[in-house]
């Protein structure tokens, strides 16, 4: 396999499942504040975030501030929220992936496009808003799961090569604000 290949495949595997896949893992811990993301974020605005924030400007504030109070919450034994361990975690590999890309390519670029959005349907949106206000106290009123097709593009010795990947996100809406509850069928709030 040759270097483009082997970079594409790691980038893929390790920024669109691995980040994901640490998030539920990773949230136990203590301490942090709250990040304040503004009121009234659209689902779209939801995924614009996520996709800049853990492919293209490793911002971890970012990622961290699109999961609901809530979970961090219910995650800490003390009852503080676990956001500042969390996103110094997340920062950390969020660093490695950019580390990656500029040691080992001429230039990069992340694209993505909306394939699909889904709305659960109403007898699993009801089951949802009782697990979600019995277990993490949250007024949820919509959930839905949106396919994302990544690309990644990547240049080296002048040489140019592209791979993309589809990923499922799955959002819901408390209040005015829509939040990320989870990647490829690992729920955050499933971990619990």
């Amino acid at each position: 396999m040759n270097r483009i290949k082997r970079i594409i495949c790691a980038v893929s595997l390790s920024a669109v499942i691995g980040f994901s896949s640490a998030a539920c893992g990773a949230a136990g811990q203590s301490g942090g504040e709250s990040v304040n993301v503004g009121k009234g974020r659209g689902s779209d605005e939801v995924i614009d975030t996520y996709i800049d924030s853990t492919l293209k400007g490793a911002d971890a504030e970012a990622y961290v501030g699109l999961i609901p109070d809530e979970l961090f919450s219910y995650m800490s034994n003390d009852g503080e929220t676990a956001k500042s361990d969390f996103t110094a975690e997340m920062q950390e590999e969020f660093d490695e992936q950019t580390k990656t890309f500029d040691e080992n390519a001429d230039s990069w670029e992340v694209s993505y496009d909306i394939l699909e959005e889904e709305s659960a349907s109403e007898e699993d949106l009801a089951d949802f808003i009782a697990e979600c206000e019995e277990k993490f106290g949250m007024n949820v009123t919509e959930k839905k799961d949106v396919t994302v097709e990544v690309e990644i593009e990547i240049t080296i010795d002048g040489e140019s090569q592209s791979d993309k990947t589809e990923t499922v996100v799955t959002l819901i809406k408390e209040g005015d604000d829509w939040y990320l509850w989870g990647v490829d069928g690992m729920l955050f709030g499933d971990t619990m």
